[in-house]
């Protein structure tokens, strides 16, 4: 739980967090075709079926297709840091960094097993002193098989 009486802002808007459930990325799926989409619309650009979307969760786990290791970024931005492209099982491809790897890529194999987690930054006060809400985000980590 964070240390914040508020509730935690979701970094992008298919992030879905729920007190009582863990969090997961949520899609919608054409019901026609099966094509993921993580943006809102109301049109399949797949097959133009119009009003077929439907809210899909998505599969905490997958496998790295592509990544690149960013060595200049934003001030504040710790470098370097992998950013990844991952195909989810089930479906649906999602970018975001992917941490517990050393940012190497003798160390990062392409197909490599990948499962998502969820960090919760908690963040300072406002300049006028105010009590801001933690922000849940998003990343993967290599796959931790339960034996």
């Amino acid at each position: 739980m964070n240390g914040s009486a508020l509730p935690p802002k979701c970094v992008v808007p298919f992030l879905r967090s729920f007190p009582s459930e863990e969090p997961y990325l949520e899609a919608l799926g054409c019901q026609r075709c099966d094509k993921l989409f993580l943006d809102a619309r109301r049109h399949c650009a797949a097959c133009g079926a119009r009003d077929a979307l439907a809210p899909t969760r998505l599969q905490q786990t997958g496998q790295l297709h592509a990544y690149t290791v960013v060595h200049r970024s934003l001030p504040g931005v710790k470098v370097p840091y992998i950013s990844a492209l991952v195909d989810l099982d089930g479906g649906g491809t999602v970018k975001g960094n992917l941490l517990e790897v050393a940012p190497d890529p003798s160390a990062i194999q392409i197909g490599m097993r990948v499962q998502l987690t969820y960090p919760l930054i908690e963040r300072g006060p406002s300049a006028t002193g105010e009590s801001r809400a933690p922000i849940l985000s998003y990343a993967f980590v290599p796959e931790r098989r339960s034996r």
